[in-house]
């Protein structure tokens, strides 16, 4: 994809799946839930109330926190997305406001790969990029969202896949050439 700057798309990619590993498990309890409901919802009580509400009720209540802990992590997962092109890197989040935050790859000064135990394992990691702007202290405030004791510092990737890929896809942007090993 090139259009009129001479931009081309080299990357876009979404958070590793592993992020969404808790909130499938829940979502397979919760079904467990409803099939439970279903299968052993009490002989009528002769509470009228309570025979033809009780278990539309409370498969409701499950599909309530199905949306809350399912539909809605699942949503932000979906619409967030990290692009690399030969200009620029940009992070996009959000299901009902739209954010981004980009860097033009000529004003990146540095580059960190952050992985745990897990992320290599899944192949995976955290890149921050910071901007000739800020230079990274050794101990940083929150990235991504400023408060009033720490300003932004740089544009975080959180668990990009294959993250020496990428990375290396991002040095050789940014400097025209292979990157070394």
């Amino acid at each position: 994809m090139s259009d009129d700057t001479g931009e081309v798309l080299l990357a876009r990619v979404r958070t590793h799946p592993k992020r969404l590993f808790w909130t499938v498990v829940l979502q397979l309890v919760l079904i467990a839930a409803h099939v439970l409901v279903a299968v052993f919802w009490p002989a009528p009580t002769g509470a009228a109330w309570f025979d033809d509400w009780g278990q539309p009720v409370v498969h409701a209540i499950i599909a309530i926190v199905e949306i809350v802990y399912f539909v809605v992590p699942v949503s932000r997962w979906w619409c967030t997305v990290f692009t690399l092109t030969t200009l620029r890197v940009e992070r996009r989040w959000g299901v009902i406001w739209k954010r981004s935050r980009e860097i033009p790859l000529s004003r990146i000064t540095s580059i960190e790969v952050q992985q745990g135990l897990l992320d290599r394992i899944f192949g995976c990691g955290t890149v921050v990029f910071f901007d000739a702007a800020v230079v990274p202290p050794a101990e940083y405030g929150p990235l991504d969202e400023p408060t009033e004791d720490a300003p932004m510092v740089g544009v975080r990737f959180l668990d990009v896949p294959r993250v020496g890929e990428f990375r290396e896809l991002v040095d050789q942007a940014r400097f025209g050439r292979a990157a070394r090993a």
